[in-house]
């Protein structure tokens, strides 16, 4: 499972250094934001940018994970039922 890294390695060290709960909620932490990262490789074309300069690609990648959390609200809106 694990890459021989030296960052890897580190991170094995705190992991296990973490009580197994914290171990837990890190992982599905860092699942939630590797989601969101590859959303926008794939569907918001952030992998290759077809804009030059650091203002327009940062106004693309805000506008990109604008609409990823858009994506995320109306899905959270499905699982969460509103109450009146």
């Amino acid at each position: 499972m694990w890459r021989k890294t030296p960052r890897d390695a580190a991170l094995r060290c705190r992991m296990q250094s973490l009580p197994v709960r914290a171990t837990h909620i890190s992982v599905q932490k860092r699942k939630l934001i590797e989601q969101g990262f590859g959303w926008a490789k794939t569907v918001g074309r952030i992998r290759q940018v077809m804009v030059r300069g650091l203002k327009k690609v940062d106004q693309m990648f805000v506008l990109t994970v604008a609409a990823y959390n858009l994506t995320r609200m109306r899905t959270l809106g499905k699982i969460r039922p509103q109450t009146a």
